[in-house]
């Protein structure tokens, strides 16, 4: 009974499938579809990736002003002391004689001319032989401390002095000294060491002076260059320091190539090679370096290279690479149709007109004052140089910006984001 009990058990089970599993239906969530007759702008696509395209030339901008802004600080701080220099006045005629590191200064120099003569008197020339041997071997002369020098001492130093006939048959002064022997003429000063060694003065005089030709070409040069010719006194006393054998102004060679100008109504400036030269309406004269910068020809004149452009530039190259970044990521975002994308963007519009227009100036500035730098009567540069760098720069910068604010403030684009989550 069993066994048919479960005969009939098996057959009832096993010959009938399972029923099927119940199928549980999956809901898709679907992003909301813009408002009714609202389509995507098409051109939130070129917004997107010309974002991206000028954002990485952006950066690329932005590290060559890093570059040039670098450049510019270094070039201010190796041009401030050169240009200090150059700034300073130098007197207008050349001494017969420079002081060497073995030389006096004129004071002591003075005061060794005025020792010997307490000894044995000598002639104006032969005191001028002596003051020039002293300003280049004075220490040569005395083994006493140089800053203790005075005539009462020169004179006692003399332990014998009178004349003697040199080599051309003139009569000469001579001094013995205790470090050795001076002879004088009127046309040299020798000094004869005890230990072998000799020391002479500068024999040789340069004659500087121009003739009166080349000095009227010179006047004449200067008259055409400048509005208003020089007036009788600054015209006196020009002729007056051409005429100078020390002259440092105007070589020979210079006359013909001089550049000139006004810096301001009544006061005349002009170049060579070798000086510049401002004059005011009395003839007063400045001799400076001809590296100088040369005034009145750009709104820059004067200035030099300075470090508050340089450090803006650096400032305005940072910012401009961290804008460039952020249109990277807002143009990256606008693509995959975020509304922040939009914001990113507008953000990026608002914030970098100005800085374009400052980041313009800045480089504006820093150009005009290279270009003022470089800037000499015989190599004049164009102050437009400089301008058209600040249009450039700020013009390049401030376009996209203005683009990308206008694109992302219409109403089609505020439209169409106003459904997407």
């Amino acid at each position: 009974m069993w066994k048919s009990f479960a005969g009939d058990y098996d057959e009832r089970f096993m010959s009938h499938p399972p029923p099927p599993m119940p199928v549980i239906p999956v809901a898709y969530r679907q992003a909301p579809l813009p408002p009714p007759g609202v389509s995507r702008p098409g051109g939130l696509t070129f917004i997107g990736v010309m974002g991206i395209i000028l954002s990485v030339i952006g950066l690329g901008v932005s590290f060559a002003t890093l570059i040039f802004s670098i450049a510019t600080t270094v070039a201010a701080q190796a041009q401030a002391t050169a240009l200090a220099a150059n700034a300073q006045s130098y007197p207008l005629t050349a001494s017969g004689a420079q002081v060497s590191p073995d030389g006096f200064d004129a004071m002591q120099s003075q005061a060794v001319v005025n020792g010997l003569q307490l000894a044995r008197p000598m002639t104006a020339q032969e005191a001028n032989q002596v003051r020039s041997l002293a300003q280049n071997h004075g220490k040569k002369l005395f083994s006493f401390n140089a800053a203790s020098i005075s005539a009462t001492r020169v004179a006692a130093n003399v332990s014998e002095s009178g004349q003697v006939l040199n080599s051309s048959g003139k009569l000469e002064n001579y001094y013995v000294l205790g470090e050795g022997r001076i002879d004088v003429g009127e046309g040299r000063a020798l000094f004869r060491a005890t230990d072998g060694e000799v020391y002479r003065s500068n024999e040789v005089a340069v004659n500087r002076a121009l003739d009166e030709d080349q000095i009227n070409q010179v006047v004449t040069e200067i008259n055409l260059a400048i509005d208003t010719p020089l007036n009788a006194t600054q015209e006196s006393k020009l002729r007056t320091m051409l005429r100078d054998p020390s002259q440092l102004v105007v070589t020979a060679d210079e006359v013909g190539a001089i550049q000139a100008g006004r810096m301001q109504p009544d006061t005349v400036w002009f170049v060579t090679d070798s000086a510049q030269v401002r004059m005011d309406k009395s003839g007063n004269t400045v001799l400076m370096s001809s590296m100088a910068p040369v005034p009145g020809t750009n709104p820059f004149s004067g200035k030099k290279i300075s470090l508050k452009w340089g450090r803006a530039m650096q400032g305005e190259a940072l910012v401009s690479g961290a804008m460039a970044v952020f249109l990277m990521v807002g143009s990256i975002i606008l693509l995959r149709g975020r509304p922040v994308g939009r914001k990113l963007l507008i953000i990026y519009g608002l914030a970098g007109i100005p800085l374009a227009i400052v980041g313009g100036l800045a480089v504006g500035f820093a150009a005009g004052e290279w270009v003022n730098a470089f800037n000499t009567p015989t190599n004049p540069v164009s102050m437009n140089v400089a301008y058209i760098a600040s249009i450039l720069f700020g013009g390049f910068q401030i376009i996209w910006p203005l683009i990308v604010l206008l694109a992302m403030t219409r109403k089609s684009v505020k439209d169409h984001f106003k459904g997407v989550i």
